[in-house]
């Protein structure tokens, strides 16, 4: 709202005042200024981000890094949208810290098939121990936003190339000193759900992430640009005997993106991985 139009606010709410037309007045202010709603969630309810208060590259962040990707879980490649959805704020280091919040998996299958076959779910005891082990993107000095070969490891540690050193696999992992039980399960790596078949898989998994040059609205809202990213995945064991060889996953780079949102301080993980198709509905392309 820009200084005129607060100063006829002020005129006509004063003048509704000297006449004693306060509810009257007040009315015809709604209607002329209607209060902004929030973004509609598309549930019903509205979706509350908070009042955002960003400056440069401070504040909160909700981060949604957009992959388009293919997954070939019986040879032949379907379509796969996987979203990261993070809270990132910067760091007394000069980081941008992103905490990892959820994954959101989509995908389109062959004729006749299940929807749900080779999809996960992140257990609650994962997403916590992924926020606190954030993935931190260095800011460069002159401003701007990108980073290139960001590795993000899960249940990995001191490898000697994170980039491209070779995967712990279900016949090699036994007393491997870079495979830790990072979500405290008791399982070998991480546990994931995955629905379909049906079972846990215990596993390692890289993901590198490049992000190319970002742009920063002016009012400081809204920060995207073009990801790169990388996924491997390796097996350590699982509940179904089946689910020991994950499918290989395939990215797009044309439909790849991150979007970065500024919300308000109370934000939280949850209500991201509940609204984030409305969250970011409006991003600028």
């Amino acid at each position: 709202m820009n200084f005129r139009t607060l100063g006829l606010i002020s005129s006509l709410s004063l003048a509704a005042a000297g006449c004693g037309l306060h509810s009257d007045g007040l009315a015809r202010l709604e209607e002329l200024y209607p209060t902004p709603q929030p973004v509609d969630a598309g549930t019903g309810g509205p979706v509350d981000i908070g009042t955002p208060m960003c400056s440069g590259y401070g504040g909160k962040w909700a981060v949604r890094l957009y992959q388009d990707t293919s997954i070939s879980p019986l040879g032949t490649p379907w379509k796969m949208t996987l979203i990261d959805l993070f809270l990132a704020e910067k760091s007394a280091a000069g980081t941008m810290d992103l905490r990892f919040c959820n994954q959101d998996v989509t995908i389109t299958p062959g004729p006749g098939q299940s929807t749900n076959l080779g999809k996960a779910q992140v257990p609650a005891g994962l997403k916590a121990a992924l926020f606190q082990a954030p993935l931190s993107v260095p800011l460069p000095s002159d401003g701007t936003f990108h980073a290139a070969d960001l590795p993000w490891l899960w249940a990995l540690q001191n490898l000697t190339d994170p980039l491209n050193d070779p995967l712990p696999s279900k016949d090699n992992y036994m007393g491997d000193p870079h495979v830790f039980d990072q979500d405290g399960d008791t399982q070998p790596g991480v546990t994931l759900n995955i629905l379909s078949p049906l079972g846990d898989r215990y596993m390692v998994r890289r993901a590198v992430f490049s992000f190319e040059l970002g742009k920063l609205t002016l009012d400081n809202q809204w920060l995207t640009g073009v990801l790169k990213s990388r996924i491997d995945e390796s097996a350590l064991g699982a509940t179904n005997q089946l689910l020991l060889t994950p499918a290989p996953i395939t990215v797009n780079a044309a439909g790849t993106l991150y979007q970065f949102r500024c919300v308000g301080q109370t934000y939280t993980c949850e209500a991201l991985a509940r609204d984030h198709q409305a969250v970011f509905k409006d991003a600028p392309k």
